[in-house]
C-alpha cells in the first residue's frame, strides 16, 4: 500500500508512464553527472596542487607565514579547486555539445556556401 503504486494510480494522477521513464532517465543522468564532476575535480586538483606545494614549501623554508594566512591560503585553494571543477564541468556539459553541433552543420555539403562565401570576401 504505502509507497507502491501501479500505473493506473499514476494515470489518474495525471502522471504518464513517460515521466517514469523520465525520472529512470535522469537518474542515469545523475549518475553520468557524478562521474564527470569526478573527473574534473581530478583534473582541477592536478592543476591547483603544484602550486599549492610550491607555496608551501616557500612559506616553511623562505619566508614564513602566519598559521592565519596559511588557513586563508588553504581555504582559498580547496574553493579554487571547486570553483575550477564546477566551471570546466559546466562548459563542457553546456558549451562543447553546441559546439558540436554547430560545427557539424557547418561541414555539411548544403551550408558549404557558408565556409566559401566569407573567404571570398575576406581575399
Amino acid at each position: 500500500f504505502g509507497n507502491q503504486q501501479t500505473a493506473v494510480d499514476y494515470e489518474t494522477r495525471g502522471i504518464s508512464l513517460a515521466g517514469k521513464e523520465f525520472v529512470r532517465e535522469l537518474r542515469t543522468h545523475r549518475n553520468t553527472l557524478k562521474d564527470k564532476i569526478r573527473e574534473k575535480a581530478q583534473e582541477s586538483v592536478k592543476a591547483v596542487l603544484p602550486v599549492m606545494v610550491i607555496v608551501l614549501i616557500l612559506s616553511f623554508l623562505i619566508a614564513p607565514l602566519s598559521p592565519d594566512i596559511m588557513v586563508e591560503f588553504m581555504t582559498g585553494a580547496v574553493l579554487v579547486i571547486i570553483g575550477m571543477a564546477f566551471f570546466s564541468l559546466g562548459a563542457e556539459v553546456s558549451i562543447t555539445p553546441m559546439g558540436e553541433r554547430v560545427g557539424g552543420n557547418l561541414v555539411k555539403p548544403k551550408s558549404c556556401g557558408l565556409l566559401s562565401e566569407p573567404d571570398s570576401c575576406w581575399g
